[in-house]
């Protein structure tokens, strides 16, 4: 497919309503199945794999980018590039932050309202050198003594892992999802104590071919690498090799996958599913493996991030409001065997969602370091303290 001028990675897929349900059939099912259990867009590979004609895959695939029901992603491994999550919860801003630019610096990557029993604000997910944290933490201080918010909480996480969307719990004869949660517990309880995340000493130094595919790839991961080559000025025996001998060998480029919202988001003007954020501290590293070694295949689980220098998890969760209740059951049952000591669990507005891509420009390929300028972001919440039409 040609390059696409409005890059894939700032689209949000369609929040669905009980209409766009009834377009899932077994084929179409089968297609995102097989995509994002084996992090493929290769037409051919998925058409084998879900024992269809590859004519029937392709047109079934772009339907679904048309129509935005899927978006596809690209599945990068941040932290061998030392870049790590960074999750501040703004609490109780004062101001329409993603207007004034409060709080969006060039690492921001995703924006959204949050909302909890007690509290409210706006969630911003940064991806930063773990040596500039510190620096964003002061960048974030500036914005509460300016008096922008009222306070802020903050999760760096080094580990996380890409949980897409499968039909392992879909009942296609009934056209319903079928939520286990007795044997997803049972699975818990049988699986492994030991989890391997990546090495975060092994950081791989890119070079600016490298850096242009994956850039390109992350806008929109259904260029062609022929496409890629055109655009960056290289022949494509080139681009084929530095996308397979270094991202691919290095495990920098996991994959690919199809992102969506599977479930009726609402209905009559009313929210029928809700995103969360949910964070779990599990009694030891041992707990938290076995959850891990579980989540595969459970379509409630889209993200998951493990928290620095601790035993918790930071989980992107979207299900149907009903089960919402059988979620905190579940999580409850994992505190009465022992596994977990505690949970914090908010909501995300999905019609406020933003993103945005890493600044690969800030990328020195000399130094093979990123340019933070804390300088510049500092400046610019002294200039707006300046604009007395902040507060209006």
């Amino acid at each position: 497919m040609t390059l696409k001028t409005n890059p894939f990675c700032l689209d949000e897929p369609l929040l669905w309503n009980y209409e766009n349900t009834k377009f899932i059939s077994r084929k179409i099912g089968m297609i995102i199945h097989h995509s994002n259990k084996n992090f493929i867009l290769d037409i051919s590979e998925i058409a084998r794999l879900a024992g269809l004609p590859i004519t029937t895959t392709h047109e079934h695939f772009k339907k679904l980018i048309r129509i935005k029901l899927i978006i596809p992603r690209s599945y990068i491994n941040y932290r061998k590039l030392d870049l790590v999550h960074v999750h501040v919860f703004y609490k109780d801003p004062k101001i329409n932050m993603i207007d004034k630019k409060i709080g969006i610096t060039d690492f921001w990557t995703y924006y959204a309202k949050f909302y909890s029993c007690s509290e409210s604000g706006i969630y911003v997910r940064y991806l930063i050198p773990l040596k500039y944290v510190s620096q964003l933490l002061m960048f974030i201080d500036k914005i509460k003594t300016a008096g922008y918010i009222n306070d802020y909480e903050i999760k760096v996480s080094e580990y996380y892992l890409e949980n897409p969307i499968t039909f392992d719990w879909y009942d296609f004869s009934s056209r319903k999802w079928i939520f286990k949660w007795d044997l997803w517990s049972d699975e818990i309880d049988k699986a492994s104590s030991e989890f391997e995340f990546a090495d975060p000493k092994t950081v791989y130094e890119l070079d600016e071919i490298d850096l242009k595919i994956l850039e390109n790839l992350e806008k929109n991961p259904l260029n062609d690498l022929s496409d890629i080559a055109r655009l960056i000025g290289v022949t494509p025996q080139i681009v084929h090799y530095h996308y397979h001998k270094h991202l691919i060998t290095n495990k920098i480029l996991l994959g690919f996958y199809m992102d969506l919202y599977p479930f009726p988001y609402k209905a009559y003007g009313q929210r029928v599913s809700s995103f969360y954020l949910v964070n779990i501290m599990f009694e030891n590293n041992g707990s938290l493996a076995r959850y891990m070694n579980s989540i595969r295949g459970k379509t409630l689980v889209k993200s998951v991030w493990k928290n620095l220098g601790e035993d918790s998890l930071l989980i992107a969760a979207y299900l149907p409001s009903g089960e919402a209740t059988k979620l905190l059951d579940f999580i409850l049952n994992m505190k009465q065997k022992g596994l977990a000591k505690h949970y914090k669990l908010v909501l995300l507005d999905l019609e406020t969602v933003k993103r945005n891509i890493i600044p690969y420009n800030l990328y020195n390929i000399s130094t093979k370091e990123w340019k933070y300028n804390i300088k510049s972001y500092l400046t610019e919440i002294e200039n707006l303290s300046d604009d007395h039409s902040i507060n209006e």
